[in-house]
C-alpha cells in the first residue's frame, strides 16, 4: 500500500542524506511490511510543500506491542530503497 505523508524539511533532509533511516508515526494507517511511504517534503511554519518527494520501502517495523508505547499506537518503521520522486 501506498501512504502520502507530510515530512518535516529537517527529516526529508536526514533521510535523503541517509542519517535518518527510520519514521515514527502514530499508526492510524495500519502500517504493514513492505508498504511503500510518499514523503513529502513540508515546512510546518508557513503550511507549504516544497514539491520534493522520496519514496522508501517499509523493510521492519516495531509495534507498541513489543512494549515502547502502552497505547499502542505508534509504530516506528525501518526505511529502505530511498528515492527522489519527482512531485
Amino acid at each position: 500500500m501506498l501512504h502520502e505523508l507530510k515530512c518535516e524539511g529537517r527529516h526529508f533532509n536526514a533521510i535523503w542524506q541517509g542519517k535518518k533511516l527510520f519514521e515514527y508515526r502514530l499508526n492510524d494507517r495500519n502500517y504493514l511490511l513492505n508498504d511503500i511511504l510518499l514523503l513529502k517534503e513540508y515546512f510546518a511554519d508557513n503550511r507549504h510543500y516544497t514539491g520534493r518527494a522520496l519514496s522508501a520501502k517499509v523493510s521492519f517495523i516495531l509495534k507498541s506491542s513489543d512494549g515502547f508505547d502502552s497505547l499502542n499506537e505508534f509504530v516506528i518503521m525501518s526505511l529502505s530503497n530511498v528515492s527522489i520522486v519527482r512531485t
